[in-house]
Formats: structure tokens, C-alpha cells, sequence
């Protein structure tokens, strides 16, 4: 009997070892699980705060960015509506011109006794005379806009009518 529980304690003493052994593998399990688990949830944690600390200097610069196009777009539209300002002056100014030269051709041909004297005409010597104003306050060193104010005629005018006579006595001392 002494051999029966000897060898009933071996077997016993095998069997708890090997229990024991599966045990200390399964802990060893749960624990390499459970730490990945700490680990990821860490990086997750670290990453969700670097994060913002990354995007942030990217979205200032952005808003930055922003803020150029948005002044420079302003910019833009301002000088657009310059330009056709400008633009809408000048087609006066040029109608204007327009008018005088048709009502000289009619004044002309008037004379002629083609065609009869329209009533809104304007006379060649106001008309030579107004340029003749024109020219000498330019020459005293009235500016244009004054010159505008005073004798009431646009300013596109006036700079038309300088710019001219400028061009015509440059053409001819060539």
C-alpha cells in the first residue's frame, strides 16, 4: 500500500503541477491582454492630445491664409469698381465730345444751307472760348478738379481737353 499512495502522490503531485502550470499560462494571458489593452488606450490618450498640439499651427496658418485672400479679394473688387468708374467717366466724357463734334458738323453744314441749325446747339466760339478757360487756368496751376468746380464741366473733360492740347503741341514741335 505504502507503493499505492506513493504513486497515487506522484500522480497527484502531477496533475497539481499541471494545473498549476495552465494557470500561471492563462494569467500570463490575461495579463499580456489587459497591458496591450493599457498600452493602446494610452496611445489613444497621447495621440488625442499631440494631435490638436499638431493641427493647431496648421489652422492658424490657414485662417491666416484666409485673411490675405479675403483683404486681397477686397483689394480686387476696389479696383474694379475704380476702373469702371473710371471707365463709365470716360464714355461720358467721349459722348460728350461726340455731341460737340456732331453739333459742329450740323452748325457746318447749317452754314452750308444743308440742313437747318438745330435750337440746342452750341455755339464753336462758347465752345473754343470754354477751352481757351480751360488752358489758361491750367496754365496758372489751377488743378483739374478745380477747374472742374469752377467752370462746372466734368473733370474727365477737362483732362481730355488738357491732355490734347498736351499731345498737339508735342506733335507739333516733332
Amino acid at each position: 500500500m505504502n507503493n499505492l499512495t506513493f504513486e497515487f502522490f506522484i500522480a497527484l503531485q502531477l496533475l497539481l503541477s499541471s494545473v498549476l502550470i495552465l494557470c500561471v499560462f492563462f494569467n500570463i494571458r490575461i495579463i499580456r491582454r489587459k497591458e496591450e489593452k493599457y498600452i493602446s488606450e494610452k496611445l489613444c490618450e497621447m495621440a488625442s492630445k499631440k494631435v490638436p498640439d499638431l493641427l493647431e499651427p496648421l489652422l492658424k496658418d490657414a485662417y491666416e491664409t484666409s485673411a490675405v485672400f479675403a483683404n486681397q479679394i477686397k483689394e480686387k473688387k476696389n479696383i474694379i469698381n475704380k476702373l469702371n468708374n473710371n471707365l463709365d467717366d470716360k464714355i461720358i466724357n467721349i459722348n460728350m465730345i461726340l455731341k460737340r463734334a456732331k453739333q459742329y458738323l450740323q452748325k457746318d453744314e447749317s452754314q452750308d444751307g444743308n440742313v437747318k441749325q438745330n435750337e440746342n446747339t452750341i455755339e464753336p466760339e462758347l465752345v473754343s472760348n470754354q477751352q481757351e478757360k480751360i488752358l489758361s487756368l491750367h496754365k496758372k496751376g489751377i488743378s483739374n478738379e478745380d477747374i472742374s468746380k469752377k467752370l462746372n464741366i466734368a473733370k474727365g473733360e477737362i483732362d481730355l481737353i488738357i491732355g490734347l492740347k498736351k499731345k498737339l503741341l508735342n506733335f507739333g514741335s516733332v
